[in-house]
């Protein structure tokens, strides 16, 4: 009986032993285990990580500044073209509006002259008093009429020479007029609205002979 018990103790022993003992592999993975969970701890630096998120969102926000200050500006540049297009529009049509008869008068203004030339060519005959008077009549309607479109002759004579409103085709002297200015007016300019439609032929007085 003792040496039953004895070997059945030994038995349970082994038993325990082998139960309680690991292989050399397990202890491998284990301790690879272990390495790799310190590793990741280490690599998981809470205050690192965070502060590279902190330096992502601000240069994202530098960012977003500088696109939304850039397009605005093209916003602003972009209306600002607009408006002038507009300014420049309205001019154009105002200019084309108020100057639209420009070539008509110029026409026009042919026919006034020939009038004026047979009205001076009646003055220098008696026999022509009534034809006279009906091409006196005829000129004054003209002139009205041009005038009530803005159309004015230009007063030259005895005035200072204006370049920008006078041709002059001839300089001689003048008893009347002093220098520079104009003492005869061979054709006679006419202004529309603010602008010189045609210049004035003049002779210009070069002072007294």
């Amino acid at each position: 009986m003792s040496e039953n018990n004895e070997k059945d103790e030994a038995e349970i022993l082994s038993f325990d032993e082998n139960e309680n003992s690991t292989t050399p592999t397990e202890k491998a993975f284990e301790e690879i285990d272990v390495e790799n969970m310190s590793e990741n701890l280490e690599g998981e630096n809470p205050e690192t990580q965070s502060s590279e998120v902190g330096e992502n969102e601000v240069s994202e926000l530098d960012q977003l500044k500088a696109e939304v200050a850039e397009k605005s500006d093209l916003l602003l540049r972009a209306a600002a073209e607009i408006e002038n297009v507009r300014k420049r529009g309205r001019r154009d049509a105002e200019e084309a509006r108020k100057f639209g008869s420009t070539g008509l008068l110029n026409d026009l203004l042919g026919i006034v002259d020939n009038l004026n030339r047979a009205v001076e060519a009646a003055e220098l005959s008696e026999e022509s008093s009534s034809l006279l008077s009906g091409v006196k009549m005829v000129t004054g309607e003209l002139d009205a009429i041009l005038e009530k479109y803005q159309c004015k002759k230009i007063v030259s004579l005895g005035q200072p020479f204006d370049p920008n409103l006078h041709e002059a085709i001839q300089m001689q002297p003048s008893e009347e007029f002093a220098a520079n200015l104009v003492s005869l007016e061979a054709r006679t300019g006419y202004q529309y609205h603010d602008r010189v439609l045609r210049t004035a032929q003049v002779f210009v007085s070069t002072g007294s002979p």
